[in-house]
């Protein structure tokens, strides 16, 4: 007896730490967008926009850069070097500049995100300053577009390449990871500051779910039972 409660632990214990490959939303790669939102005069709004064939998820990114106020520049690239292809973004001192990528824009991703993990994974390369990220799914249910949101920071002083970890549970709405039709990453600065994003993924947590950590605790529980059934035989 006590030789199955330890083959059922070690089961449980599996099942804890297998996790599938990542699904990889962008890494920037196979594609060139030079994109400047520049405006002389503070609160008035510019932006550029480019839909572009990329190495996404669906095919293609829409990128845009927005210059919500300010005197500076906003300015948005996507880097191409013989290390990595990156997401650059800058904003100049005082103004405020927002990045953002849409996938899926004809909301026919059909993506079932839970199937492949349980967070999105934000691989950051630098970060001078902190800086707002968003992230926004969306579901469709029949002729309407439900969504759920996420909002946090992205620390800054990064240096070196760093990965912010997002779970899908941090996020509030209505739309359902088993059946993504559209994606949308915002990076928003409002401080002088460069910043660089490597990638954007989806991946499976070290944590295990609140069902898995049931069974560990389960499977514990039965293994100390049958621990002392034998001593007492």
């Amino acid at each position: 007896m006590v030789r199955h409660a330890w083959i059922a632990l070690v089961l449980v214990l599996a099942l804890a730490a297998s996790a599938p490959g990542a699904l990889v939303i962008d890494n920037f790669i196979r594609s060139y967008e030079n994109l400047t939102a520049h405006s002389l005069h503070l609160h008035d709004a510019n932006t550029a926009t480019a839909l572009e064939l990329a190495n996404t998820i669906g095919g293609t990114r829409a990128l845009e850069s927005t210059m919500m106020g300010g005197y500076g520049e906003v300015q948005v690239r996507i880097n191409h070097n013989a290390l990595r292809d990156t997401l650059y973004f800058s904003a100049d001192a005082g103004t405020w500049g927002i990045v953002t990528a849409d996938y899926g824009t004809a909301a026919d991703l059909n993506a079932n995100l839970a199937v492949v993990g349980n967070a999105f994974r934000i691989s950051v390369l630098f970060a001078d300053w902190p800086a707002t990220a968003r992230i926004r799914v969306g579901s469709r249910v029949g002729n309407l577009l439900v969504y759920s949101h996420w909002s946090g920071t992205i620390p800054g002083g990064i240096v070196s390449s760093t990965d912010a970890i997002v779970p899908f549970s941090a996020f509030g709405g209505l739309a359902s990871f088993a059946d993504v039709d559209t994606i949308r990453f915002q990076l928003e600065g409002a401080v002088a500051g460069d910043y660089s994003i490597e990638e954007i993924a989806v991946a499976q947590t070290d944590v295990p779910e609140p069902a898995t950590l049931g069974l560990l605790a389960v499977g514990g529980v039965l293994l100390l039972v049958r621990r002392r059934r034998a001593n007492r035989a």
